[in-house]
Order: C-alpha cells, then structure tokens, then sequence
C-alpha cells in the first residue's frame, strides 16, 4: 500500500514532530509499506528528496509563503489551497492509495478534501491541538474566536475523517468528550530508537571538557518552551546546594534567556552548564554525561494532553527520570518503577526526589534497568509503527461509506 503523508514539516528540519515523523516513515518502509512524504507551504524546499530512504516531496512556494504574511485566516486559506494542489498534482505523477494527514489542520483539512475528491481513505493524526499550541507561543488565547474557530475545525475533520490517530490517551479523551467515536479513533504513542539510544559508559573526552569527572549529573535535554519549566529545576539545583552534584542544561527555545538568567541570578554559573543546541547525532554521546534527566514540565492544558519524546530517549539509554506529574508524563513515567514523579511546580516536591535519587545509586540503577527494558518492550519505533496496520485497515473499510457521507 502507497501511503502519502502530509507533513507540516520534515527533516531536515530538527524537532520532535520531525523525529516522529522520520521514525515512522522509515519503520513503515522495513515493514513493507510504501510511505512517500508531502510538506506544507511553510517547509523550505522545492526540489524532491531522499531522506532514510523514503521520498519527501515539497510544496513551498516563495509567494504563496509571502502571501498575505501577517494577515490571519487569509494567509492559512491561501496556504491550504497551494497545498491541496500540490496534492492532487503528485497524484497524477505517483499514484497513492492513502492519505495520512499530520496535525495541524493547514495539513489536515486539504489532504481530506483531496482524499474524498479522489475516493481515497484519509487518516488524520494529531500531535497537539494547534489552538494551544499557539496560546503557549503567546499568539492567542484560550475563548478568542481564532481558538474557537481552529477548534472547530478540528473537531469537524476528525468526525469527518475514516480514522483518527493520537498520540496520548490525553488527546483520546478530549476527543471523545467531543463526540468523536471510538471506534474512528486510535493511539499510537511516541516511540524511540532502541539502537541509537542504548546504555553506555561516559563519554571521557566530552566529561573532562566540561570538569564532570567524579560530580553527579543532573540534567534537561529538550526544547526550550516555557512549559517545560526548566527554571523551576535550576531553583532546585540551587536548594541542592551540593559539590557532588553538577546540572546540564541542552536545548534551545523561547526560554533561553531566562535561562541564562535564572543560573546567573541564582549563582550557578560554576554549577550549571548550559550548552546551548547540540547537533542531533551528537546528543547520545551527551546522554553518557548524565546520571538523571529531569522533566520539570509546568501544569497547562498542552502538558496535561501531549506527550514529549525526550523522555523515552532518556530511558532507552538507562537513566533515572524525574518528571512532573502533569498528564502527558504520567503516561510516560510509572512512578517508582520506570522513573520518580513529582507534584507539578511544586518547588520542595521536585527537591525532594532530586534528593533520593541523588543520594543512591542503586536507586539510579534500578529506575534506569526498569525504563530501559520497558521502551524496548514497549516504545521502539518499529513496534509503534506496526500499529498503523490497523489504522489503515479500519480507514479502508470506511471508505466507501464515508465518501458517500461526504
């Protein structure tokens, strides 16, 4: 089966939505599907490409992408014209069977009508709900009519659509309290790649670089937003107080500054590194460093329904994890077995079991022995990509009853 993807973003653009979407491709390819790549309007690009051994094709068009910059609703009607174009045109040059639309809905609702137009199955997918998203960026708010109306049309394409993917229960659940039957509605989780991410001994030449011979790492590995709360975990560090213990700070996002400035104000700077962004293939040899990775997300609605993939690289490489007890962890992290959960932004919770694990070592070794074993049972990419199977199969045997209710 020739399955289209249609992607807000692709590699090589570096993301999670990116990573998510290269694991899945490639591992649908080695299960014996025929999966090809379609980007939005936004994706730099114009050339096809191979990437992992799968065709990505693009849509970026420099004046569509200028289009009515800035003015909302037009500039996004515009973009999912140009896209649903560029759909029906790859059609004609390579024939698919499917279409499997990735969130947001500048993807999701072209692909759709293209789909129907043509008598295609369509799948719809979604990683987070774009209305939040964009409250969390500061580009909305939470019963502004833009919310309401991105919401809106959410809910229509997934009641419309023959099978709806989500990544969490969370987003599941809000998808049924809005009436979306269960049946038409699947979860296939983030996944990790067991081969990349494994347990290794530190990296000497990178530990002695940054003076963490002897110290206890804890750290932060991920993208810099906000409600990933990582100042919340320089605090605690600094409540630490401990020579023995060292923090790590990697990624990049819309909270460096603050960053930069909580380890100053709290005079970290000899305690806390942070790095900045690392090249994506060097990010393991980082991982080596690192004693415990620290998820100190903040309580918000995106927290509570979606999941972050840096957590299950962490426990593929046999780490001790500590995360908030915000829903998209709790579906991560068995408290006690594969990792420590803490009371969302609370200050003295999250110490405290800094604390513990800190203190023991064998409560390191254990925490990261049961996380690994769990994701290479549970979470390597190829066992998530095997449950597209499913979805797919349930899609097509809707299809001739959707197009007729069309």
């Amino acid at each position: 089966m020739r399955i289209l993807h249609v992607l807000d973003r692709s590699l090589p653009t570096v993301g999670g939505y990116t990573s998510r979407s290269a694991a899945l491709v490639e591992h649908q390819a080695a299960l014996g599907l025929s999966p090809c790549v379609l980007t939005g309007p936004r994706e730099p690009g114009s050339e096809t490409e191979i990437i992992h051994g799968v065709r990505h094709h693009r849509s970026f068009d420099p004046d569509v992408a200028g289009f009515l910059h800035g003015v909302p609703v037009a500039r996004e009607t515009v973009e999912m014209i140009a896209l649903g174009r560029r759909l029906r045109a790859l059609h004609r040059e390579e024939p698919f069977d499917l279409v499997h639309a990735h969130s947001p809905v500048l993807c999701g609702v072209p692909a759709h009508v293209v789909a129907r137009r043509l008598g295609l199955p369509s799948v719809y997918e979604i990683r987070a709900f774009w209305e939040d998203a964009a409250e969390q960026r500061g580009q909305g708010r939470r019963g502004s009519a833009r919310y309401t109306a991105t919401r809106t049309l959410e809910t229509a394409l997934c009641a419309r659509a023959d099978a709806v993917v989500t990544i969490c229960e969370g987003l599941r659940r809000d998808l049924l309290a809005r009436g979306i039957p269960a049946s038409r509605l699947f979860l296939v989780p983030n996944g990790v790649d067991v081969e990349r991410f494994t347990p290794a001994p530190r990296d000497p030449d990178l530990e002695a670089r940054l003076g963490l011979s002897g110290k206890t790492v804890i750290a932060y590995v991920g993208s810099l937003f906000r409600f990933e709360g990582v100042p919340l975990l320089l605090r605690a560090l600094g409540r630490l107080d401990r020579d023995d213990v060292r923090g790590l700070i990697l990624g990049h996002g819309e909270a460096e500054e603050e960053v930069r400035d909580s380890i100053a104000r709290l005079g970290l700077g000899g305690r806390v590194s942070y790095l900045g962004k690392a090249p994506p293939a060097e990010v393991a040899r980082y991982y080596t460093l690192c004693d415990v990775l620290c998820y100190p997300r903040l309580r918000h609605r995106i927290t509570e329904l979606t999941t972050p993939l840096k957590p299950l690289e962490a426990m593929a490489m046999g780490k001790a994890v500590v995360a908030s007890d915000v829903g998209g962890l709790r579906e991560l992290v068995d408290d006690e077995r594969t990792g420590l959960l803490f009371r969302a932004e609370d200050l003295d919770s999250l110490v405290a079991s800094l604390r513990r694990v800190a203190d023991v070592a064998e409560l390191r070794r254990r925490l990261g022995a049961e996380a690994r074993a769990h994701v290479v049972a549970e979470r390597s990419w190829r066992t998530i990509a095997a449950r597209y199977h499913e979805v797919y199969a349930a899609a097509c045997a809707r299809r001739p009853q959707a197009a007729h209710a069309a």
